[in-house]
């Protein structure tokens, strides 16, 4: 370790917090992580993360790069009980067009509960020299230096468990560095006016996307997850399977603008049938519910534009949802939480003593800016038809194009191969969304669209 600082706070005990306390270890004597909720055992995690019951994933770049912070994490997560396997060959995808083949992608990827990659990282954070976890501190606003330029702690104060209310009176907690990472409920704007700062500027939209999940007992399959995707405006329904560690089937059935999947078992399964899955059909008439069923509605997209803030705070940043909060359809935003993390490393790094460098931090959320600019463009494409569909309006025409391009991408991919090995690459992060406009992408999907469209012309005419 070449930590050259004494102390740093981390807001938020949750995932973007853990990866990020791994990152500042290297570069502080002492990390302390705050988490207002209490951790409720090894399995369970923290009342603070409602969506954890809900189906997860990690791309293939964001499970590599948490690897290289937590050498060694994937093979305790296969040893728990979660293997890795090629995405071709170990999820049964649906899209609007129908099913994709089964075939091998050459990229690896794990299914896990939130719970489980949690309290992993959460044993593995622990072991850390330096690094503190505290649970049951809430923390309720940002103390500055006398200049109104510098942060130099955070005001906390204790909870109970039998109380959402805290009577105790705020008491300062000394820092030379601050990193937000409580996740899309982060009070930081407020905070941030209440010290001086200006408001910050959000955008959000919001495709009122709810999801309905709970756990199943049923036979293993060929395959560990499955994945059907809703399309706007008229299929607003979709679903995810996850095979888990403890041998049962996680089932989140989600539904768009307003759509709201039920919450008692008979209504769940009519929902699921909707979709007319055979695939999905067979896997709940052969299993029995072990769970509740646990609702999450809080879906919007929401990013917080502190890099364009006329003045920023020195020793603070925000990350994680906290910054940019997506839809968990996407799948992106655990990935770029690790993504976050490196980079917050990067800087301090190259920039040493991060107490002694004003406007260190407002370069970092700059580069956070940049790091998000297409996913946010990738989740709010579509969700804007969404929003567009619950207006009664049709919706940009720019999302409109891009969906139009879709449809005839996921048409091609059924069919293709080769392409289907691009979409995973861009689903997975490891090439930018603007790869599926490339020329030969664009010639290959005509060309299958064309034959496709020929073919479908030949037997109409023949019969």
């Amino acid at each position: 370790m070449n930590a050259v600082n004494n102390h740093a706070i981390v807001i938020g005990g949750g995932f973007a917090g853990l990866t990020v306390a791994r990152v500042l270890a290297d570069h502080f004597t002492h990390v302390t992580v705050l988490e207002r909720d209490f951790f409720d055992g090894e399995a369970r995690g923290n009342k603070g993360a409602p969506q954890a019951h809900h189906a997860h994933g990690l791309t293939n770049k964001g499970a590599r790069a948490l690897e290289g912070l937590f050498p060694g994490l994937r093979a305790e997560l296969a040893l728990a009980g979660s293997p890795v396997f090629d995405h071709g060959e170990g999820v049964s995808t649906w899209l609007p067009c129908g099913p994709i083949p089964t075939s091998t992608s050459g990229i690896d990827i794990q299914a896990f509960t939130r719970h489980l990659l949690d309290s992993c990282l959460r044993r593995r954070a622990l072991e850390i020299s330096g690094v503190n976890i505290c649970d049951g501190l809430e923390v309720t606003g940002l103390q500055m230096d006398s200049t109104g330029r510098q942060v130099v702690g955070v005001l906390q104060r204790g909870r109970t468990r039998f109380s959402a209310i805290s009577h105790e009176q705020s008491r300062l907690m000394r820092a030379d560095f601050v990193v937000d990472a409580s996740g899309r409920f982060s009070a930081m704007p407020a905070w941030l006016v209440e010290i001086g700062f200006p408001a910050v500027q959000e955008s959000v939209v919001d495709p009122k996307i709810t999801y309905s999940s709970c756990t199943f007992k049923g036979p293993p399959k060929t395959w560990r997850a499955l994945y059907q995707w809703a399309d706007p405006p008229d299929s607003p329904r979709g679903a995810y399977a996850l095979y888990t560690e403890s041998h049962e089937w996680l089932i989140t059935l989600y539904g768009a603008a307003g759509d709201m999947p039920p919450t008692r078992e008979a209504g769940y399964r009519a929902f699921s049938a909707s979709l007319r899955n055979p695939v999905l059909d067979q896997l709940l008439a052969e299993s029995a519910m072990t769970s509740a069923i646990h609702r999450y509605v809080r879906t919007e997209n929401r990013l917080r534009a502190f890099h364009l803030m006329p003045a920023w705070p020195d020793g603070l940043v925000v990350l994680g949802d906290a910054f940019c909060a997506f839809n968990p359809k996407y799948g992106q935003g655990l990935t770029l939480a690790v993504l976050e993390a490196i980079k917050l490393g990067e800087l301090l790094s190259q920039h040493g003593n991060a107490t002694m460098r004003p406007g260190l931090a407002k370069k970092f959320q700059k580069h956070l800016s940049t790091l998000v600019v297409w996913p946010w463009r990738l989740a709010t494409g579509e969700d804007l038809l969404w929003e567009a569909k619950i207006r009664g309006e049709k919706g940009p025409l720019l999302a409109r194009s891009f969906h139009w391009y879709k449809a005839l991408l996921y048409h091609a991919v059924v069919k293709d191969e080769k392409l289907y090995g691009v979409f995973l690459s861009v689903f997975h992060m490891m090439r930018m969304p603007a790869y599926l406009f490339r020329p030969f992408v664009i010639l290959r999907i005509a060309a299958v669209c064309l034959l496709a469209s020929a073919f479908i012309k030949r037997r109409s005419t023949k019969y």
